[in-house]
């Protein structure tokens, strides 16, 4: 378990001095903002299209993120500033991967690789809502993709919580880096002089937390996680490469042998009756498991996501 945690440990580290030190110049110009943990608002009922919670007016940001790394750049001469953009090019998809694996071996049960690969960090036409929240001070991602709902048509809403040392990595990342990125994939889709088909294309993936790699295009996919978490376990494990399927059942192993079952547990629609998550969630993000509770009138009040499901049963049913 030593090994295990040195690992997480070696990565996360890693991760953080490629950040600092390749992506957000730190070298020539210093220390970075500080993140402000303890003054971070974000509204999980807020729709609007291409919103998250950076854009909440609440928190008090100590730079503007649009512009800090621009500015940055813009201080030293052109030779500087195009050695930081083929850096920041080529490093940039480096880093991403060993967030990726950071995120996954650290927010809980591992997810299944569609999932993760999903995350939307802001709110999409297409998609809908984004995956990416700040509560209590805690970067937290919320699925409802499981293995089993193109089957089942039954949504479970997942929340994984991630240490302060891996949200910090996803906050800076988002906050000060992809703003920069955008600008050169702006430039470059505006030289290749894109169709508006491919323009579409480009705008719907910069909502996906790991979209396509600026200038490679490569995408993500379940083979390319598999690759990199291999890759990563074999220099932080001394060449013991794990596989995704290996890992979740290490990762079972893991919490039946060291985290034990609390008697002061509940079940989802408990918890959310009791710490009333519900009045700051978005609708359907508070699970009930007891398919809703009676109102006065007798009727079962039903989530959205519940009614979503028995639509589409019920046009499945008469389908067949």
């Amino acid at each position: 378990m030593g090994d295990f945690r040195g690992f997480i440990h070696g990565l996360t580290s890693s991760a953080r001095q490629i950040l600092h030190n390749e992506l957000l110049f730190t070298v020539e110009n210093g220390l970075v903002p500080a993140i402000p943990w303890q003054a971070i608002y974000d509204d999980p009922t807020e729709t609007a299209h291409g919103w998250n919670f950076l854009k909440d007016t609440r928190t008090p940001w100590p730079v503007d993120g649009e512009q800090w790394l621009i500015g940055r750049v813009r201080q030293h001469g052109s030779p500087v500033r195009q050695r930081f953009i083929e850096s920041s090019a080529g490093r940039l998809p480096y880093f991403r991967e060993k967030l990726a694996i950071a995120i996954h071996v650290s927010g809980g049960q591992p997810a299944r690789a569609p999932e993760l690969l999903s995350i939307r960090h802001c709110n999409t036409d297409s998609g809908g809502r984004r995956n990416v929240f700040i509560e209590d001070g805690l970067v937290v991602f919320v699925s409802q993709y499981h293995k089993g709902f193109y089957a089942s048509n039954d949504t479970k809403v997942i929340h994984r919580y991630l240490p302060r040392e891996v949200g910090e990595l996803v906050v800076y990342y988002l906050w000060l880096v992809l703003p920069f990125t955008r600008r050169l994939e702006a430039y470059v889709a505006k030289v290749r002089r894109l169709d508006g088909v491919e323009e579409i294309k480009s705008k719907i993936r910069q909502a996906y937390l790991w979209g396509p790699d600026p200038g490679t295009g490569r995408d993500w996919s379940s083979d390319r996680l598999r690759e990199v978490l291999k890759r990563e376990t074999t220099i932080g494990l001394n060449g013991q490469a794990i596989h995704l399927n290996a890992y979740r059942d290490i990762a079972i192993g893991i919490s039946r042998r060291f985290i034990r079952p609390s008697s002061a547990a509940h079940l989802s629609h408990v918890a959310g009756m009791i710490y009333s998550r519900g009045i700051t969630e978005q609708p359907g993000f508070v699970s009930t498991d007891d398919g809703g509770a009676e109102s006065a009138l007798g009727l079962a009040q039903f989530s959205p996501w519940q009614k979503e499901a028995e639509i589409g049963r019920t046009e499945r049913r008469w389908q067949l």
